[in-house]
């Protein structure tokens, strides 16, 4: 998850006036393992033809922030949350069952927001959360959790990069132009994304 999802996350929950259980519920994650490679690292070693280690942490742990099998930050949920879905029921044990082309086009768009958040926090969302409460304007979340709790956070993110070309197949391509091209012609206030990813 970027920082930029993440301080989504952070005011829908100063909003909604659930500061303190959402701090306990931080104060008592216990963290999964931290990515090595931010995706856009990963594209950008597989576009230059560099053998990259990484095999993407796994957490069957669920969700922190979900009560009653109902997720308590929906609304502001990050875009790995919102990619999700199966074509099948979902079991314990089973895989989701996703259509061919659609996991590419989900990483490209993931590449998309990493780089509208690059040189700004990147990592596992308990721990993007944890260092962004450092800041000030979270200080009524951050007083709920231990301080050197953040700080061991802030120190296993990464930092999120610039996009450096898309992994697609031509499948793929032909579906994620269309939406990528809807994404970069939209307006963010008075500038449209393709102008922001531009650093504009």
């Amino acid at each position: 998850m970027s920082a930029v999802e993440g301080e989504e996350i952070l005011r829908f929950v100063l909003r909604q006036g659930c500061s303190q259980w959402f701090g306990e519920t931080l104060a008592s994650a216990v963290c999964a393992t931290p990515p090595r490679v931010t995706t856009n690292q990963f594209a950008a070693a597989c576009l230059s033809e560099r053998e990259v280690d990484e095999e993407w942490p796994k957490n069957s742990a669920p969700c922190l922030f979900l009560t009653d099998d109902l997720c308590r930050i929906y609304e502001a949920r990050p875009f790995a949350c919102r990619l999700f879905l199966s074509t099948s029921r979902c079991q314990p044990d089973d895989a989701a069952a996703m259509p061919a082309a659609y996991p590419g086009v989900a990483s490209a768009i993931c590449q998309v927001i990493e780089h509208l958040g690059q040189r700004q926090y990147w990592g596992n969302m308990t721990d993007v959360l944890l260092a962004l409460l450092a800041r000030p304007e979270y200080e009524d979340i951050a007083r709920f959790v231990a301080p050197d709790k953040i700080t061991v956070a802030r120190g296993r993110l990464l930092i999120a990069e610039p996009l450096p070309g898309f992994l697609l197949d031509d499948k793929e391509t032909a579906l994620a132009v269309p939406l990528i091209d809807a994404i970069f012609e939209s307006q963010v206030s008075d500038k449209t994304v393709a102008t922001l990813l531009d650093g504009g």
